[in-house]
This record gives structure tokens, C-alpha cells and sequence, in this order.
């Protein structure tokens, strides 16, 4: 008779270790679950992610990130070794492979929705993720959504039966308020931030034109990618570009967190500004309506025009002690704690 295991095995699969949405919540989940079961990681080289991975193994299989049919063997000769009772994946191309591995393997399969970044492709290109996804899915034992807009998503543009569905929506660590890592020194002032790579469905652009209009408000960037070297063409003098911060989290030494974006899941940034108790000025885009909170207005919904973002600026700036106060209300609604036990369900 096959002795049980003390405690069971899983693995989370994510295409890219870089410091991202996904990223964050593999980390996170990974420090939550901690010693009650046997975690693992595979991704397709060093990174942010195995440098957060709280104890878990690593292994890395490279090109995990596109697509190729030596790679899809590489990664079911890794699953194979490992032998794992729960299979986690977190992003469309480890997402493929995951689950057409779990046909030829004996480990339940979950697939995280993570916003659905299928959907944004353009042309044909979404069109083929849409019908991969809804194929895949009767391969896969749940889909984990992190947002209702995500579910709604799964159901209603993609297919997904709802018995296939769970939800459990994107939270955080919650931080001390004295916590200012690696703390910035900033002037004194009204300081507001934007973080995110400035790719491509987001919109730095729009917040450097907003801060254009505020020459009394210090803005910073944390981020880097392709738009930057337009931005910094057309950026004032009150913007600072600090770069790509690995990890960055001292969101409580800003005023203001400033999300504009054509397309978002439920953002992880801004989960963690508010979580620390910062007030939010957020793109009314995807999942973005319910990080809000419903108890205590801790922040403002803009559509991607400059005269959205700023009148709604203006209001917050105007009211500062109402939606700070607020704010800081609401921090523990963000809480990862308080999902643990959906999380146990989840895999077990």
C-alpha cells in the first residue's frame, strides 16, 4: 500500500520571473501557504520571481515563455519529477502547456485568469487565444478568476461553463505604516506616483500630461519600457522617472497613487497602495471598479481622457483629508489573511 504524503505538492507555472501582477501573486501566495505544503515554481529563467520565492524550488525551463513543442516535453519531464498533486498556472503560454501536460499526468490543473490578457491581442490574434482558451478549460479542473470582471470574461466572452469557475480576488500582505523600505526622499509637497512598465496597454502617457497641468505636484514614474523615451521628450519638470525598482513597495511614502491603463485585471499596484492607505486615482478599465472600497471612498474612477483624470484629481486633492482618512479605513479589506481558508479549499 502507497504510503500518503505529509503534506501535498504544488507547483506554480508562470512563463516570465519578472516583477509583475502575476508575478506578485504567485510570491504572495507562496508566503501564505508556507510550510503546510511542498511548493515549487517553474519558470523560464532567473528573475524577480525566484529571487521572492520564500523557500520554494525553482526549476527553469527555458522558452517557457513562447511557443515550441521541445519545450512543452521539457516541461512535462519536469511535472513528471516533481510529481505534483496541484498544478497552479499563471499565464497564457506556461497555461498551454500546463494543461495539455495534465492530459498525460495524474495532478489537478488550475489555470489563473489574471485579466485575461488573451482578449487585448489584436486581429487574429485574440481570436485564436479565445478559442484556445474555451478548448483548454475542458482540460483544466478550475479557472481562477481574481476579478468579477474576469468571470464575467470566462462566461460571456470566452464560453467557460460556470461550474468551471472560482473566484477569489486579488489581495496583498498588509505592511505596518512605519514600513518604508529602501524610503525615497522626496520633497515636501504633494507627491503622487504611477508604477507600471510603460508598455503598452498602459497610459504613462496620460499622467505626464496630467501632471503637466499641476506644476505644484511632484510626479514619479517607477518603471521602465519602450514609451518612456517619447515621455521623457514631453515630461515637465515636476516628473522624475526613477526607473524599474524590483519589488517596489513604499507606496505609503506618496500622497497619491495614479493609475491610468487601457486594459487591467485587478491590479496588484493599486490593491497595494491601498492596502498601505494610499488614496488612488485609477483608469475605470477592466476589474479596476472593485478595488475600490464600497464602505469607505478611498479613491476615483477616471475614463483615459486628461480631462477625466484631472477634474477627478481635483477632487481628491480638494477633499485629501476625507479620502486619506478613508483610506487608511479601508486597509484591511485588502488583507491576503483573509482568504486563506478559500485558498485551502482551492487545493484540497
Amino acid at each position: 500500500m502507497m504510503a500518503m504524503r505529509e503534506r501535498k505538492i504544488i507547483v506554480f507555472t508562470i512563463s516570465k520571473p519578472i516583477i509583475g501582477g502575476a508575478q506578485l501573486w504567485v510570491s504572495n501566495l507562496i508566503r501564505l501557504l508556507g510550510s503546510d505544503y511542498e511548493l515549487h515554481i517553474i519558470t523560464s529563467r532567473r528573475g524577480w520571481l525566484s529571487d521572492n520565492c520564500y523557500g520554494a524550488t525553482v526549476h527553469y525551463v527555458s522558452n517557457l515563455d513562447g511557443l515550441g513543442l521541445t519545450t512543452f516535453f521539457r516541461l512535462n519531464s519536469c511535472l513528471k519529477s516533481i510529481s505534483p498533486d496541484v498544478v497552479v498556472s499563471n499565464s497564457a503560454f506556461a497555461g498551454v502547456y500546463t494543461r495539455c501536460s495534465s492530459i498525460f499526468n495524474n495532478f489537478r490543473n488550475i489555470y489563473v485568469s489574471h485579466g485575461w490578457s488573451s482578449l487585448y491581442k489584436k486581429g487574429l490574434g485574440s481570436i485564436f487565444f479565445l478559442h484556445i482558451e474555451r478548448f483548454l478549460s475542458h482540460f483544466t479542473d478550475y479557472i481562477l478568476c481574481v476579478s468579477k470582471s474576469d468571470v464575467e470574461k470566462a462566461c460571456n466572452v470566452i464560453g467557460i461553463k460556470k461550474n468551471k469557475i472560482k473566484l477569489i480576488s486579488n489581495s496583498v500582505f498588509i505592511n505596518s505604516l512605519d514600513e518604508k523600505k529602501d524610503a525615497l526622499k522626496l520633497p515636501v509637497g504633494f507627491n503622487v506616483v504611477f508604477v507600471g512598465r510603460m508598455e503598452p496597454p498602459k497610459r504613462p502617457d496620460i499622467f505626464v500630461s496630467l501632471l503637466a497641468r499641476l506644476p505644484d505636484v511632484n510626479g514619479y514614474i517607477v518603471g521602465e519600457g519602450t514609451l518612456r523615451k517619447d515621455l521623457a521628450l514631453n515630461k515637465t519638470d515636476n516628473i522624475t522617472f526613477l526607473g524599474e525598482v524590483s519589488g517596489f513597495n513604499n507606496f505609503n511614502m506618496f500622497d497619491l497613487f495614479v493609475l491610468s491603463s487601457d486594459s487591467e485585471g485587478l491590479p496588484m499596484s493599486a490593491i497595494q497602495a491601498l492596502s498601505q492607505g494610499v488614496p488612488i486615482l485609477i483608469s475605470d478599465v477592466g476589474g479596476c471598479s472593485e478595488v475600490l472600497s464600497v464602505a469607505h471612498p478611498n479613491g476615483m474612477l477616471c475614463e483615459n481622457s486628461l480631462e477625466s483624470f484631472y477634474s477627478n484629481f481635483m477632487e481628491i486633492y480638494n477633499n485629501y483629508d476625507f479620502y486619506k482618512k478613508n483610506s487608511e479605513l479601508a486597509r484591511s479589506e485588502y488583507d491576503i489573511l483573509n482568504d486563506r481558508d478559500k485558498f485551502d479549499q482551492l487545493f484540497n
